[in-house]
């Protein structure tokens, strides 16, 4: 399980309630996931970045944007990575952190 706050962290848990492990971010978090074969979490925050993490809680990517990222999401086989900003973009990464598109709005 996983759990967002707005004290800047999130947490893993065990199914029996134990901490596994505190995932930080500079700013509050605005969406936490995992990938869909459950072995990375990805993470959004207003610190305009969203990160991948193991499970462990060891940071593997960050992901950047020009102004707080409010969503993130995992493609159906996991090896994409979308964000979703407030810079009225979205982007299209790899797991290893590597921007793929953006994909732009009018503001």
């Amino acid at each position: 399980v996983a759990t967002a706050s707005g004290d800047n962290t999130a947490k893993l848990w065990n199914l029996k309630g134990s901490e596994i492990a505190t995932l930080k971010h500079q700013d509050a978090f605005t969406n936490v996931v995992f990938s869909p074969d459950g072995k990375t979490v990805a993470t959004a925050s207003y610190d305009n970045t969203a990160k991948l993490w193991n499970l462990k809680g060891s940071e593997l990517a960050t992901l950047k944007h020009q102004d707080r990222v409010t969503k993130v999401v995992f493609s159906p086989d996991g090896q994409t990575v979308a964000t979703a900003s407030g810079d009225n973009t979205a982007k299209l990464w790899n797991l290893k952190g590597s921007e793929i598109a953006t994909l732009k709005h009018q503001s």
